[in-house]
């Protein structure tokens, strides 16, 4: 399924709400760029977020999954200086908000609707396949089946736009046939496509974001601006619903 955000009718907010099971947001350009931690700063304290509470890591395109406690007992969070490697964190239900830094690459949220379980990936070439990796995490921390899980792949740059060259090309081939099309002998990668399949593969309904960061000026894009792009946050919290439900189960218990 494929969704789309309402851009046109976001104004001057920095920020847009997701269409997901559990609350999340994504940072537009006109929020600044999200690689200063200044700027990071300032715009999570305007949507209501303690940066020293928001989980985050060190991303370098792997395909690491970290537990959001770990990383807040370690002070892995928004307004550090100093992360944990990763790229990806999943929480139990009562967890803290999670954030992945995204320009191009793809963030995929994940929510478990049984247990309230919930996580973030950065997903982009090199860590397609993330997606699994941050599904045996919940399994193995939060007792996640996948029939219980939804996943939704976040706006990223789009299989026309992404041209790489024929090796890289023929090493995303392994994520599908759909993964990689080629124009003559240009490779052309479709980060979708591969995601799609693997939760397909894994029994996972997903749904995708139907914006190409390339093509969207409101969205960052490093192969659209260069250096200096706009870098934006992908944040999910625990869901209210679930939260309620735990605090009158703890409740009853008494």
């Amino acid at each position: 399924m494929k969704v789309e955000l309402p851009l046109a009718a976001v104004g001057e907010a920095g920020w847009v709400d997701l269409p997901f099971v559990h609350p999340a947001r994504l940072t537009l350009v006109n929020a600044g760029d999200m690689r200063s931690s200044p700027v990071r700063c300032a715009a999570l304290e305007a949507m209501g977020y303690d940066p020293a509470s928001v989980c985050m890591v060190h991303q370098t395109h792997s395909r690491i999954v970290r537990y959001a406690d770990e990383l807040l007992a370690l002070g892995s969070t928004a307004a550090s200086g100093t992360r944990v490697e990763g790229d990806g964190i999943v929480s139990d239900a009562d967890g803290p908000v999670l954030a992945v830094g995204v320009a191009d690459c793809m963030p995929i949220l994940i929510a478990d609707e049984r247990t309230g379980a919930y996580g973030v990936v950065h997903s982009g070439w090199r860590g397609t396949g993330i997606l699994e990796n941050a599904v045996d995490a919940m399994a193995h921390r939060c007792g996640t089946n996948t029939e219980d899980l939804r996943v939704l792949c976040g706006p990223c740059i789009c299989g026309e736009s992404y041209a790489v060259d024929a090796g890289r090309g023929r090493e995303y081939a392994r994520w599908g046939n759909d993964a990689v099309v080629w124009r003559g002998d240009q490779a052309y990668l479709d980060m979708r496509a591969a995601n799609l399949a693997i939760a397909r593969e894994l029994g996972i309904v997903a749904a995708v974001v139907d914006h190409c960061t390339l093509l969207t000026p409101q969205l960052g894009s490093y192969r659209r601006e260069g250096p200096g792009y706009h870098g934006m946050l992908a944040l999910i919290g625990p869901s209210p619903v679930i939260a309620s439900t735990i605090d009158e189960e703890d409740e009853s218990d008494e």
